[in-house]
């Protein structure tokens, strides 16, 4: 099984577990979603993030969602701009294969430590735009923290799985 696949197996089983960490999310960032209207999503995987926060009345001018693989972003939502990537190809080029946007708001949720790229990051944010990455606790280890950008907020959300989430802002 490769590791793609094995994600693609699993993710699906998460759902539970991601709208609780959103829930808590929202409760202590819910102000900054309403300050972003760009969004560049890094492992948007099915897009239970966006789906909740248009459920819950948040609007976004423009989201862009990258992943590795179709399969894992199940059927693509039409109000998101999907780019797949291949990590592993000898000229990748991260700002190549987006674009040239810049975002408010960068998410990586649950990929900071499987990414190559994690340092372009900051990279593709406007001044006084965010990153907000979030990892299971296991792994908090493997959060990324930018010396280009000053922590906001970290902290502690879920339940049924703790995750460890960090923002950040230029």
């Amino acid at each position: 099984m490769t590791e793609n696949s094995f994600f693609n197996d699993v993710y699906g089983s998460w759902k539970d577990k991601q709208i609780e960490k959103y829930e808590e999310l929202v409760l202590e960032l819910g102000e900054l979603f309403n300050n972003c209207n760009r969004v560049l999503d890094v492992g948007i995987g099915k897009a239970w993030f966006w789906d909740y926060l248009k459920e819950n009345s948040y609007e976004f001018d423009f989201i862009k969602g990258i992943d590795v693989s179709r399969e894992a972003t199940d059927s693509e939502k039409d109000y998101i701009d999907y780019v797949y990537i291949d990590e592993d190809e000898k000229n990748f080029n991260l700002r190549d294969d987006i674009g040239e946007d810049n975002f408010d708001l960068v998410i990586v949720f649950d990929s900071i430590h499987l990414i190559g790229y994690s340092d372009e990051l900051p990279s593709l944010i406007n001044e006084g735009g965010f990153i907000l990455q979030s990892i299971p606790l296991k792994f908090k280890d493997s959060l990324k923290r930018y010396p280009c950008m000053k922590i906001v907020d970290e902290g502690n959300i879920g339940v049924s799985e703790i995750d460890r989430y960090l923002l950040q802002k230029k």
